[in-house]
């Protein structure tokens, strides 16, 4: 992994999604992208990558759940490049061009920095309408790369270029059922259950913490016991304050009964960063009308509330008209996430192709070190190693779309 802590990263790079210099991957994705490239080989460990002596800087673009702004995107690229990067692997893409993004790429290409870019799971034909990128940026430090399946022909998901004078997606590589590292998470309870916990405080007397029915359970209305109905025109809050310093990664789960008036009458979950009197300005991160059919589990991530206080707040709200049974919740815990590190999964995707391609381009580098960006990205483009260049990987043309080439 690449070492920034002479320069104030001691983690391997940063985060832009979260603002924080830690970087670690709770979703799995950009590990197994990372393990294609380089995980280390001859250990008799888990997978090889393409390039195992590769150097890894950790750049967190997008959220765990895998959005995020394309100006995140932009300064991540231009953290990479400014920090000595040589290749950007970015399995990514998204439908609107971004001035940003094209600019921060172009920086890249002053700094002699090779972009690798996915060509997209959509299906269909690049040379058309229809539009991705960064893939189709035109910009002569860029790679876009397509899919292929286990016939080396182009995977049904892949998106490709049909075009024979100006191709879109330039090379495809292996990228169904690639077997490669992920993160998964272990949830570690920092709070126990709340609802037998005190230090709850309420805006009404609509809220109550009680025995019923053989459940501890927080519930409006406060002597809920499924045949009684919540009040009319309420704006009710049940809320706590949790202390969650020294944790990064949190998430709330509880069980819940729900039964409100659908369409009209709603059961809201809203949580705040510190110690936080309702109304909470967030939005909420649950919103519910109607009947859940019994105790469901609930699971919200809290990302607001890294290392700090956080607030809790349970919202019922009613109407005037046909009140119903309520809400009833029970088992609400705050978990502490930490990544484990030694899980293995089969992904399939451009996004998997993608690093196929830069471990390949971080491979030819490592031979050919007076290369500038413009001769590693000329002999992937055009073969110039085929068969006889001594790796294990050798470069074939595609039937179909002859005009770019596939790694085999």
């Amino acid at each position: 992994m690449w070492d920034g802590t002479a320069m104030g990263f001691p983690n391997h790079g940063y985060n832009f999604s979260s603002s924080n210099d830690d970087p670690i991957d709770y979703h799995g994705h950009g590990t197994h992208v990372a393990g294609i490239i380089a995980s280390e080989g001859n250990n008799g460990i888990g997978v090889a990558g393409v390039c195992w002596k590769a150097t890894i800087m950790a750049v967190k673009v997008l959220s765990d759940e895998g959005y995020g702004y394309s100006s995140n995107i932009a300064s991540g690229i231009y953290f990479a490049a400014e920090h000595g990067a040589k290749i950007i692997n970015m399995s990514l893409g998204g439908r609107v061009y971004d001035q940003a993004m094209f600019d921060a790429i172009q920086y890249a290409k002053s700094k002699g920095v090779l972009v690798i870019v996915a060509a997209g799971n959509d299906g269909v034909d690049l040379s058309g309408y229809y539009t991705i990128f960064p893939c189709m940026y035109q910009i002569d430090n860029i790679i876009c790369v397509g899919a292929l399946d286990q016939s080396y022909k182009i995977a049904s998901f892949s998106n490709y270029s049909s075009s024979q004078t100006n191709p879109k997606v330039h090379i495809y590589a292996p990228g169904v059922n690639i077997l490669s590292t992920v993160t998964s998470t272990v949830a570690v309870s920092i709070t126990g259950n709340m609802i037998n916990q005190s230090g709850w405080a309420s805006t009404d007397s609509n809220w109550a913490i009680h025995d019923t029915l053989g459940y501890r359970v927080a519930s409006n209305p406060a002597n809920f016991n499924f045949s009684t109905t919540y009040n009319p025109n309420l704006r009710s809050y049940l809320y706590k304050t949790v202390d969650c310093t020294g944790y990064k990664k949190l998430a709330l789960v509880f069980d819940a009964y729900i039964h409100v008036e659908n369409n009209y009458d709603s059961f809201r979950v809203y949580y705040g960063k510190g110690q936080v009197k309702p109304p909470i300005p967030n939005n909420p991160i649950l919103q519910y009308s109607g009947y859940n059919n019994g105790f469901t589990t609930y699971t919200f991530t809290l990302n607001d509330c890294s290392n700090s206080l956080c607030t809790i707040a349970f919202y019922l709200y009613s109407d005037s008209y046909n009140n119903f049974q309520g809400v009833a919740i029970t088992n609400a815990e705050i978990y502490n996430l930490l990544p484990a590190t030694d899980r293995y999964a089969i992904y399939s995707g451009t996004s998997m192709a993608t690093p196929v391609v830069s471990g390949m381009a971080a491979l030819l580098w490592s031979a050919y070190t007076n290369y500038d960006y413009k001769k590693i990205r000329s002999k992937i483009m055009n073969g110039a190693l085929e068969e006889n260049g001594g790796y294990s990987f050798k470069i074939k043309k595609e039937s179909k779309y002859f005009t770019s080439g596939s790694l085999k």
